[in-house]
């Protein structure tokens, strides 16, 4: 991906988070506030005036008010601390490591067929992308190992490297 692509995803992500963190906080400091006792400043439509509470049902309500507000601050924790302390960065390495792999393997998977009906050239070509892969992925014993195929494919083919 681009640099500008990077940057949309970026900020589309921090903004869902902060949008996410403003709802759950207020929601959950209305919440606890409702616990506590004090009532929020809501305008009531006449019939909710009209209904009463059943007794016993505040206690349990507060309770269940106290907990959602808890588990809605852990849920935006998580979150934040896997967009901002590094959740989101070890996904991407693993992702792009990931995707190293199957590269150098997709080249592999070439060399082969360069191998069964290619020249001593071709081979020699080949051999260079998959050890210039195995670079990229920082994979030393498979680079070091594909190096000696390619030096013997290119020597075969006529050139010295």
């Amino acid at each position: 991906m681009n640099n500008t692509t990077n940057i949309i995803i970026i900020t589309i992500s921090v903004s869902v988070v902060v949008i996410l963190f403003y709802w759950g906080l207020k929601v959950s400091l209305t919440k606890a506030a409702t616990s506590l006792g004090w009532k929020p400043r809501v305008k009531e439509s006449p019939s909710e005036k009209k209904q009463k509470p059943k007794e016993g049902a505040g206690e349990k309500q507060q309770e269940q008010n106290l907990v959602s507000g808890v588990l809605y601050l852990l849920i935006i924790w998580g979150m934040v601390w896997f967009f901002f302390g590094g959740g989101l960065e070890q996904q991407a390495a693993k992702d792009m490591k990931r995707i190293q792999n199957k590269v150098a393997a997709d080249v592999v998977q070439q060399y082969g067929i360069a191998q069964r009906n290619g020249t001593a050239m071709d081979r020699c070509v080949q051999a260079g992308i998959v050890t210039a892969a195995f670079l990229q992925a920082q994979d030393e014993p498979n680079y070091q190992q594909w190096k000696t195929i390619e030096k013997n494919d290119c020597r075969s083919a006529g050139l010295n490297r």
